[in-house]
């Protein structure tokens, strides 16, 4: 389906993403920091990319930031453990296109990269 490349400084979560990702026929690649991201994004070309937001060194919206500026239109979902409104504006306003908080509830990932792929393929 397609190449999602999921960025997590939690092996944990990385693995089940990855896992959870293959299953659903997408080809997944991860990474665990954000220097790390940006080396995968470079080397995978992804077409979506599931970014944590709290990662040490460089964080999320930092990469988030990088990335947009390498391919403005790439569907970039933020994930973090932190519900906060004001973060998730942030996110958005800096490019993501949504943002899930964890514990990910898989159906719902599930859509929301339904729908941001669907979204880049119509170039909308």
């Amino acid at each position: 389906m397609s190449r999602v490349l999921v960025v997590d400084d939690e092996e944990q979560v990385r693995t089940v993403l990855a896992t959870v990702l293959e299953k659903r026929g997408h080809e997944p690649a991860t990474a665990e920091s954000g220097p790390l991201a940006l080396a995968a994004y470079a080397a995978f070309h992804p077409e979506l990319v599931l970014l944590d937001l709290h990662m040490p060194g460089m964080n999320g919206l930092d990469v988030l930031q990088k990335l947009i500026t390498w391919e403005p239109k790439l569907p970039a979902v933020i994930l973090t453990g932190v519900v906060d409104e004001a973060i998730a504006r942030q996110a958005i306003a800096k490019g993501a296109c949504n943002y899930i908080t964890k514990p990910i509830d898989m159906e719902k990932l599930d859509t929301v990269i339904e729908i941001s792929l669907l979204v880049k393929n119509l170039g909308v």
